[in-house]
């Protein structure tokens, strides 16, 4: 019954991550290893990532995800081993701009 619950754990935690799985930042770690002269596995180990588990989740993944022993976190800090440094920015446009184009497409119903 444990075993089964791990199974169904891992395999509903895998997912697609705008920073894991985007291709140009795998571009520019590899080139930032290769420019260093550093083993991409060493980077990983030194991240907490297992050689095994970086191998199989993002080397030999051409389109890697998330997933319960590859974390975003963890990855995010082999970045930054590297000299990569992730930011993200989350921004909301104004409320009335966006009000203004929901009623033009016919998104909100119209008040009565």
């Amino acid at each position: 019954m444990h075993e089964n619950y791990l199974k169904w754990q891992d395999s509903h935690y895998k997912h697609i991550d705008v920073i894991v799985s985007s291709g140009e930042i795998r571009k520019l770690f590899f080139q930032r290893c290769k420019d260093m002269n550093v083993d991409p596995y060493r980077v990983a180990m030194a991240a907490g990532i297992k050689p095994s588990v970086f191998k199989q989740y993002y080397v030999d993944n051409p389109e890697p995800i998330c997933a319960k022993p590859f974390n975003q976190s963890s990855f995010i800090k082999t970045l930054e081993i590297v000299g990569i440094d992730i930011k993200v920015l989350v921004k909301t446009k104004p409320f009335n701009e966006t009000y203004v184009t929901l009623r033009n497409k016919g998104i909100l119903k119209d008040d009565e």
